[in-house]
């Protein structure tokens, strides 16, 4: 039967008992220090005793318990235990959105906010030996995208930053150290910004950091955060605005345009819009009106089917056309064309069409400036030809 000691601070004793209560109907032999600890007992000795014969240690983290020393004392004999003996295995009950100490984090942790019951049932079948997949913090996710991109990814992370000073280990290293408030509030601030450069007072970025995930931050809290992300490079004090206000304004930094496309590219923020479509099978699919320009060409999804220029009888839904060198131009009349209409010439969107095919997007829109060629941007082969040059 496996043991397990649960560390918890006293006001968190409601949930330790339901976790406790759990893992007993479960099997399983959990051990609460208040429950078992008499006074008069040499605390040290027992709880190294106790330590010594459990094979996990799992601490319910809270903002409470990070001000426990007797919490914090237990955490460090039993991460000293595991990395002597192996054991206990050190687990993570992270209950709210509290800070993870330096010590607890390479440790995967199981998320009970807002899933206390699914997280009892995880937990239950981790200590029996269940297989799970946890999925590693969203800062290691982000931190690998970026790491591991190729060239042309890189490219597109940093494009228009106006900094090419960075160098990929160096944005992945400092966004892997990220605490998980400051990435909800890069993530947060720089969904307010998408598109192009912005300015902004602080008392705006504090709402939007508060109005996030983590709305429960205070108000000191959240410009510290912004401290924070001003001292790693993600915001840019600015100097050019003095309407007289008595607070200052910040703009977007470099490394927020690449945490800002890199956190949409990884759907781990729902509250995001999907990532601008890179390549011609994912424009053709795509479902909304937009407009992507690149370097000597563009490509338009159309609000609906379009009869078009090029053949009076026949609609299309996307159009790409290429400026440079041998203008072409192509339409595709459904997300699955395998010989979409041709023009030997460039046509601009307001030629294809009797009138502007972006005309209902609303103002201020995010267009994209992606830079990508367009031998590359055809990765289903179907423009052939002149397309396999670059643009």
């Amino acid at each position: 039967m496996a043991r397990i000691f649960v560390s918890h601070a006293h006001e968190d004793r409601d949930a330790a008992h339901q976790i406790t209560a759990m893992l007993g109907r479960a099997g399983l032999d959990p051990w609460l220090d208040v429950q078992e600890l008499r006074s008069g007992d040499e605390l040290l000795r027992t709880l190294a005793h106790v330590l010594a014969a459990a094979e996990y240690f799992a601490i319910v983290l809270t903002h409470r318990a990070l001000t426990k020393p007797w919490v914090l004392t237990e955490m460090r004999m039993a991460l000293t235990a595991e990395i002597e003996k192996g054991r206990p295995k050190v687990l993570v009950l992270r209950l709210d959105d509290c800070g993870v100490p330096i010590e607890l984090r390479h440790k995967v942790y199981l998320d009970f906010r807002g899933r206390f019951a699914a997280a009892l049932a995880e937990l239950a079948d981790h200590v029996r030996g269940v297989a799970q997949t946890v999925p590693p913090p969203k800062q290691t996710i982000l931190a690998e995208m970026i790491k591991s991109a190729d060239p042309e990814l890189w490219g597109r992370l940093g494009a228009g930053s106006g900094d090419d000073d960075w160098r990929q280990h160096e944005v992945a290293d400092i966004i892997r150290d990220l605490r998980a408030d400051a990435l909800e509030a890069a993530v947060s601030i720089g969904s307010m910004w998408t598109g192009q450069r912005y300015k902004a007072w602080e008392s705006q970025l504090v709402a939007a950091i508060r109005h996030g995930r983590a709305a429960e931050i205070s108000t000191p809290g959240a410009r510290r955060i912004i401290k924070r992300l001003t001292a790693d490079g993600f915001l840019l004090e600015a100097e050019d605005l003095d309407y007289r206000q008595s607070e200052k304004a910040w703009c977007d930094g470099s490394l927020l345009w690449i945490l800002r496309r890199a956190a949409r590219r990884s759907h781990l923020f729902p509250a995001l819009p999907p990532p601008q479509p890179e390549r011609l099978s994912s424009l053709l699919v795509y479902e909304k009106p937009m407009q992507i320009t690149g370097s000597g060409w563009y490509a338009v999804r159309f609000a609906g089917p379009l009869l078009t220029a090029l053949d009076a009888r026949e609609v299309g839904v996307v159009a790409v056309a290429r400026q440079a060198d041998a203008p072409q131009t192509w339409v595709f009349r459904a997300p699955d064309d395998r010989a979409p209409l041709k023009a030997d010439r460039h046509l601009a969107p307001t030629d294809l069409t009797p009138a502007d095919p972006c005309a209902a997007l609303a103002e201020g829109r995010d267009i994209e400036v992606v830079g990508f060629d367009l031998a590359t941007f055809d990765d289903l082969g179907l423009l052939g030809g002149e397309a396999s040059g670059a643009a």
